[in-house]
């Protein structure tokens, strides 16, 4: 088994002289993967949103 915890920053802008630091939009949330010899055997995850909606997401995949 291992867990992350993340956080993420970021904007979009039409052009990149608009491109600053102020105003990002963040995102947190926390996962634990569990494993087997042969891979991932399932993860389970739950984020936040700057919207404040809460995702859960259990899949039986990798992530990548």
């Amino acid at each position: 088994m291992d867990m992350a915890i993340f956080y993420d920053a970021g904007k979009i802008t039409d052009r990149r002289s608009e491109f600053d630091f102020d105003d990002l939009k963040r995102s947190y949330g926390v996962g634990a993967r569990f494993h087997s010899q042969q891979g991932t055997v399932m993860r389970w995850e739950v984020a936040r949103s700057r919207e404040h909606a809460v995702r859960f997401l259990w899949s039986f995949t990798a992530a990548f």
